[in-house]
């Protein structure tokens, strides 16, 4: 798909361009990242405060 073709957006019908739909996904991803980081941190704290 080139850069720029619409995209379906949701089951409203409304398209967006191929580019904006990627340029949310970053931060989603970046946030997963982070969310991923900060489970593990918490599980590694409650296998501490459980030893």
């Amino acid at each position: 798909m080139a850069q720029g073709a619409p995209t379906p957006a949701g089951a409203d019908g409304e398209v967006v361009p191929a580019f904006e739909c990627r340029a949310a996904q970053q931060p989603i991803r970046a946030l997963q990242r982070l969310l991923g980081k900060k489970t593990l941190e918490n599980e590694i704290c409650a296998r501490r405060l459980s030893a």
